[in-house]
């Protein structure tokens, strides 16, 4: 690839590896036109549109570009700028809704920057596929200053004979920008949670607490160094220290920070679940003495952490319960309904269970004659099943006298 960028080699042979065609485009539909407004209306950066609008759009639009907004996931869900560009990107399906994360599409300004996590520019045929190579790109992740994860990404395209040199400098000054206002806003929460928690421990006297934030940051302690993080969560509103498996259980406060008090925990050791799974696609799951059943949703999903015991990331569970990596708004909605029904039981990035757990189809071969989940599709699953037949036809139900 002589004389071709590094960052663009790098890309296309990541391109490669994922199995895209340079010949064929395609970006796949992740959201209808009314959904992907509902997902623009309920994401965090929408509330930026204004200042993106000052930054970018009048630029845009005198100088023959569009922007777009894409989530962390690569899906573009906003885009504004000048009118006979936004037709021209819906030939090519870069408009809301389409998903351009570069293992599905190849190089390009919104999938390369969420690949490289940082502002770049791909330029007409630094794009691998060759049907987008009319266009220029430039691309800049936008970060959550408190947990460091990409939100989503800002890009502003156009075709190559309006490509303009200062693009990816405006497109990282709006990146900035909104990454700037994220942390002023940020220190003014923090400093108003420890004036909280210091008026709290005042009172508390000479126990100890600490007020933890949404990630598990120690942002203060009394006395101080009583606690050091980060913490793990253990669930919605319990965080494990480093070394323990005793879960303290936190004062819930604004945005996720709770203040975690010495002596409040959650019991020594790990809880113990017990899930019975086979010959219904409803699981049961029995925890502290109380029997929840599940949906077949919820029921496979938590079937799968149990048969990952090390945890599934958002998209390896989004392959196993739709066969769609692109699925990951639809895997993360459903975890969050689910760990509000077992709340403090499954840990996120990656998903997995915070528990000491006996089942109905690991432990044993438990209810011989019941299929495991009848009718989840997922992989892991029809391999489980294919386990527990070998199993039973090794050791046959006696036959009784």
């Amino acid at each position: 690839m002589s004389g071709v960028r590094s960052i663009v080699s790098a890309s296309w042979e990541r391109a490669q590896a994922a199995g895209v065609d340079p010949e064929h485009h395609e970006s796949p539909l992740l959201h209808d036109k009314r959904e992907a407004q509902e997902a623009w209306s309920t994401h965090p950066l929408h509330r930026f549109a204004p200042l993106v609008n000052k930054l970018l759009c009048d630029f845009a639009y005198d100088s023959q570009h569009i922007v777009v907004i894409a989530d962390a996931d690569g899906c573009i869900i906003w885009a504004s700028g000048h009118p006979q560009v936004l037709v021209a990107s819906e030939s090519i399906s870069f408009c809301p809704g389409h998903v351009w994360r570069e293992e599905i599409v190849g190089t390009n300004g919104v999938g390369t920057a969420l690949a490289l996590d940082h502002p770049v520019q791909i330029f007409s045929a630094e794009h691998y596929n060759l049907k987008i190579r009319a266009w220029s790109c430039s691309g800049a992740p936008i970060h959550d200053p408190e947990t460091g994860e990409v939100l989503g990404v800002i890009d502003v395209s156009s075709g190559i004979r309006a490509a303009h040199p200062t693009s990816l400098a405006l497109v990282s000054a709006a990146a900035d920008a909104v990454e700037s206002v994220l942390r002023g806003e940020l220190e003014q929460r923090n400093a108003t949670l420890r004036a909280e928690f210091y008026e709290r421990a005042a009172r508390w006297g000479q126990t100890r607490v600490a007020l933890v934030d949404r990630v598990g940051r120690v942002l203060a302690c009394s006395p101080p160094g009583w606690l050091t993080g980060p913490l793990v969560s253990a669930g919605e509103g319990m965080w494990l220290a480093s070394g323990s498996d005793e879960a303290l259980v936190a004062d819930p406060l604004e945005g996720g920070a709770g203040i975690v008090v010495e002596g409040r925990a959650s019991g020594p050791g790990r809880r113990r679940v017990y899930v019975e799974a086979l010959g219904d696609p409803r699981a049961k799951v029995t925890v502290d003495g109380m029997t929840i059943r599940l949906s077949p949703r919820h029921s496979e999903m938590l079937v799968l952490m149990a048969l990952h015991p090390d945890g599934l990331s958002a998209r390896e569970l989004a392959v196993e319960l739709f066969d769609d990596p692109t699925k990951l708004m639809s895997v993360r909605a459903e975890v969050s309904r689910l760990r509000r029904q077992l709340v403090g039981l499954i840990a996120t990035r990656p998903y997995r269970l915070l528990a000491d757990l006996e089942t109905d189809f690991l432990d044993g071969v438990g209810e011989r004659d019941g299929i495991l989940l009848p009718g989840a599709q997922s992989a892991s699953v029809v391999r489980q099943r294919a386990r527990l037949r070998m199993r039973l036809a090794r050791h046959p139900e006696p036959v009784p006298a």
